[in-house]
C-alpha cells in the first residue's frame, strides 16, 4: 500500500471511495468540484492510500492562513479495506503533514 498526495486523475477512485463509505441521508458526500477543489488548493492536504492500483482511503485535512496546524476533516476507508491498517496509517500520515 502507498499513501500519496491525490490529484486530479484520482478523482473518480475518491468519488467512488465517498459512495462506499458514507451514507447519503446522514452525510453529504463531498462532490467532484470539492475533491478538484481540495486537491489543487494549498490550503488542503488531500492524501491517497491505494492497494494494487485501487484507490482504497483517502484522509483530507485542511489549513487555516496563520495557524502552524492542519484541521482534520474527513477519514475513509474502503470496506473491504476497513479492519486492517489504511484508517490508521492514514491517520499517521495526516499528523506528519
Amino acid at each position: 500500500m502507498t499513501i500519496r498526495n491525490a490529484t486530479a486523475s484520482d478523482l473518480g477512485g475518491l468519488l467512488a471511495l465517498e459512495e462506499q463509505c458514507f451514507d447519503p441521508v446522514r452525510y453529504m458526500a463531498m462532490s467532484r468540484r470539492q475533491f478538484s477543489h481540495h486537491a489543487a488548493s494549498p490550503n488542503a492536504v488531500l492524501r491517497l492510500a491505494e492497494h494494487a492500483g485501487t484507490a482504497c482511503g483517502y484522509a483530507l485535512g485542511l489549513l487555516r492562513r496563520g495557524q502552524p496546524w492542519l484541521r482534520f476533516y474527513s477519514l475513509a476507508v474502503s470496506p473491504v479495506m476497513q479492519g486492517g491498517e489504511v484508517g490508521r496509517l492514514l491517520f499517521v500520515d495526516m499528523e506528519e503533514q
